[in-house]
């Protein structure tokens, strides 16, 4: 569906498959299920975006908005608006640092 590549590790790379589904791999090779992700529900693609100013900071959109700051270790819910479905698209404001 969707993949990151780390810009400061090319082995350190991200896909996904439907409903917020996301894998990782350090290697380049091997790819593990995160298990780590937030449950609920998640839109056939989900989307999940990195930010350009911290290689390790992630959000990931499902019912709700979440954060890692950690390559998707951990996560943190983010005080977004109610939906009343899954996030379909998401994107991070080029001037903001968080």
């Amino acid at each position: 569906m969707t993949n990151h590549i780390n810009p400061t590790n090319p082995l350190i790379k991200y896909l996904s498959s439907q409903n917020g589904t996301i894998f990782r791999t350090t290697d380049g090779i091997n790819y593990n299920h995160l298990s780590s992700l937030p449950t609920g529900n998640a839109a056939w693609v989900t989307p999940f975006v990195f930010d350009a100013s911290a290689n390790t900071r992630m959000f990931v959109g499902k019912s709700d908005i979440y954060r890692s700051e950690n390559g998707f270790d951990d996560w943190q819910a983010l005080n977004s608006p109610t939906y009343f479905g899954e996030v379909n698209c998401m994107a991070i404001c080029p001037n903001n640092e968080k």
